[in-house]
């Protein structure tokens, strides 16, 4: 009986795989909702992404051509797939994520914030919006020449999202494993900020005044960070 049961549910499972005509043509919709929000967000990287758009309506369309439910269900998820493979838009798609992600680990440490570790979060709260302006200075001041060029830039920005995080996550388990632990979290033994690192948590110099211009050997400047617009 398990064993009729066990082949039951492989053929539920196998099934669920099979691309259909209505869901493809849905997740197609969905992505180009998503390339024409990115162009509008990241016009720097419009080129690129219209060259993609343009790639995957082409194999999407192939669909029309072919007879079979089967056959135009699997070209159109083709399609689909050309989409979510692109480098660009999958590292912009991350960059996205990042942004929530850092968002919200700041909500959690400000709801964490008390006098004994003040100072600690105010610096890590700074440092984390320095690495998070400036990956969006990155993106907004990026002239990328080539597409290797736009995936570079975008992966800049997504690693100082990931500082950002990563200094989040540091002060946030520090307070934590504070508040259970008697003796921890006192002055003495708070952790004092290296002078030789800066509010965001790297050793590198501040990012310059000049506009970023997209490749590997400028920096981005400090703006108020607008959400990644």
């Amino acid at each position: 009986m398990k064993y009729y049961c066990f082949l039951i549910l492989i053929v539920f499972i196998l099934a669920g795989c099979q691309p259909s005509v209505k869901n493809e043509t849905y997740a197609f919709k969905k992505n180009q909702q998503k390339i024409d929000e990115y162009m509008n967000t990241y016009p720097s990287f419009k080129q690129f992404l219209n060259e993609l758009i343009k790639k995957a309506t082409d194999v999407f369309e192939q669909s029309s051509t072919l007879e079979e439910e089967k056959d135009k269900a699997l070209k159109m998820r083709e399609a689909n797939r050309l989409i979510q493979n692109d480098k660009l838009f999958s590292k912009i798609q991350t960059y996205e994520k990042k942004i929530i992600d850092t968002e919200r680990k700041r909500e959690d440490l400000r709801v964490l914030n008390n006098d004994k570790y003040r100072t600690r979060i105010q610096t890590t709260l700074e440092g984390s919006l320095d690495n998070m302006n400036n990956a969006n200075n990155i993106l907004h001041y990026s002239r990328p020449l080539n597409y290797n060029d736009a995936v570079y830039d975008v992966e800049k920005a997504v690693d100082l999202l990931l500082r950002a995080e990563s200094l989040l996550d540091e002060t946030i388990k520090y307070i934590k494993t504070a508040e259970r632990t008697p003796g921890v979290g006192n002055s003495s033994d708070n952790p004092q900020i290296d002078d030789s690192m800066d509010s965001d948590g790297s050793r590198d110099a501040r990012a310059t005044e000049e506009p970023y211009q997209g490749g590997r050997e400028q920096t981005a400047t400090e703006e108020p960070y607008e959400g990644g617009r």
